[in-house]
């Protein structure tokens, strides 16, 4: 096997695009809808979830 074919050298690929938007009003309760869905999945096995980037904080980079 070819190392640069391993997930652990390249990462995973990517399975829908990503879009980076400004803040809006309702991403707080967008993020807690996400937030509610991973941690019941993963239930016991989640140590924690942290999300810190300027989308997190209401004034912009």
């Amino acid at each position: 096997m070819d190392p640069q074919d391993s997930y652990f050298v390249n990462g995973i690929p990517p399975t829908e695009n990503v879009a980076v938007v400004a803040y809006t009003p309702p991403w707080p309760e967008i993020y807690s809808a996400l937030e509610s869905k991973i941690k019941n999945k993963l239930g016991s096995t989640l140590l924690k979830i942290a999300h810190v980037d300027s989308t997190s904080v209401r004034s912009g980079c």
